[in-house]
């Protein structure tokens, strides 16, 4: 992938395995609905984004489509060199959590980035463009994806939600991988117990994902799937809601 790939990731890279069906839930969001996180490495804040739901319409048959839109701004230590990310853009996912659209226009210390792309026929037509190069690619697909950008944290909230993971049960799903153009496949492995933890000042019980290969933790809400808290231990990052 062109410039993309320079982009910093909270979110590491995925790696492929097999994906058994899960028990989906459908998702029911409304215009307005909104979610704000918190980004912090080895206890120092490090940035933030946002996203919020501007639209739900008819998709086909019975299926409903919510439009988003996120933005994010960064200043991340990679390499010993400070990066400045910050990113805006849409996505469109149905109320299944599979997405239609997405558009991407990013700025990485001064350099420009944009994508666009559409979902659906069994293909992900993906456009990205940087350095003033443009790369177009046709990615084969099941329909069974959700999407994944890096940092972009709403996604795995949207796909959590979806998921319905319990207390216990080990899930493995395919995401789109924006940035690689590529599908993957993840593991979610719940523990067994929930833990309660206070986040924005509000108590909230959580299911307790370890997620392979990415190496990371999730905090689930037990009562709605989102996620609440994305840790990293070997980078000491912690992505939280506000």
């Amino acid at each position: 992938m062109i410039a993309l790939r320079r982009m910093p990731m909270a979110v590491m890279a995925l790696a492929v395995c097999s994906a058994p069906a899960w028990a989906q839930k459908p998702l029911a969001f409304k215009v307005g609905d909104t979610e704000k996180w918190s980004f912090a490495m080895d206890g120092k804040s490090v940035g933030a984004m946002d996203a919020a739901c501007t639209a739900v319409r008819a998709g086909s048959g019975k299926q409903q489509l919510f439009d988003w839109k996120y933005n994010l701004k960064l200043a991340l230590p990679v390499q010993g060199q400070q990066v400045n990310l910050t990113m805006n853009g849409t996505f469109t996912v149905n109320d299944s959590g599979h997405p239609t659209a997405v558009t991407l226009n990013a700025d990485v210390n001064g350099q420009a980035q944009k994508l666009t792309g559409s979902f659906g026929g069994g293909k992900a037509k993906i456009t990205a463009q940087a350095g003033g190069q443009t790369m177009n690619r046709d990615a084969a697909i099941s329909g069974k994806e959700f999407l994944s950008i890096n940092n972009v944290m709403t996604l795995m909230s949207i796909a959590t939600r979806a998921l319905n993971i319990q207390p216990g049960k080990t899930v493995k799903a395919p995401l789109f991988a924006v940035e690689m153009m590529r599908s993957l496949d993840i593991t979610f492995a719940a523990q067994p117990t929930t833990e309660t933890i206070t986040v924005g000042g509000k108590k909230v019980e959580c299911v307790v994902c370890d997620v392979a290969p990415i190496q990371a933790r999730l905090h689930l809400s037990k009562a709605t799937g989102e996620m609440i808290r994305y840790t990293m231990a070997a980078q000491k990052l912690v992505i939280e809601r506000r």
